[in-house]
């Protein structure tokens, strides 16, 4: 058994060597994969405005809330926007959440803002009339 002894540790730490070799590898696969997955783009970003060719019609994907997905239909034509979510659970349903004319809205100089249209133009002209503060002269002191 002694004679065997000095073969038995080299066998011994060839084998750790060359698990230490195994879980390397795999653990630059695993690496590898992560950062893979990591830099390809996911559907939920993938989602691009997309519009008609006629271009009255406006389609944008987005999230509603944390578990529900919508899609935003806009029809420019007749000033109609439409609200679809894709409602949680099993089995998921697309249900219609919200839908509005709004051809009288965008007619509106101002709802529920503060400060008013009216005012920002006042502070606005009022800003214009205001002289430019003097000009610093070569090596003076303010």
């Amino acid at each position: 058994m002694t004679d065997n002894y000095p073969f038995q540790a080299i066998q011994i730490a060839t084998g750790r060597k060359l698990c230490k070799w195994l879980v390397g590898c795999v653990l630059v696969l695993v690496a590898s994969g992560l950062a893979v997955e990591l830099l390809r783009t996911t559907t939920a970003e993938a989602q691009v405005t997309s519009a008609s060719q006629s271009n009255r019609m406006l389609a944008v994907a987005g999230q509603i809330t944390p578990d529900t997905y919508g899609l935003y239909i806009v029809d420019l034509e007749n000033s109609i926007i439409t609200v679809y979510g894709l409602m949680p659970g099993k089995p998921r349903k697309f249900k219609l959440m919200a839908a509005r004319n709004f051809a009288y809205d965008i007619q509106l100089d101002e709802y529920n803002t503060e400060p008013s249209p009216n005012e920002i133009k006042r502070l606005v002209l009022q800003g214009r009339s205001i002289a430019a503060p003097p000009k610093k002269r070569n090596g003076a002191r303010e």
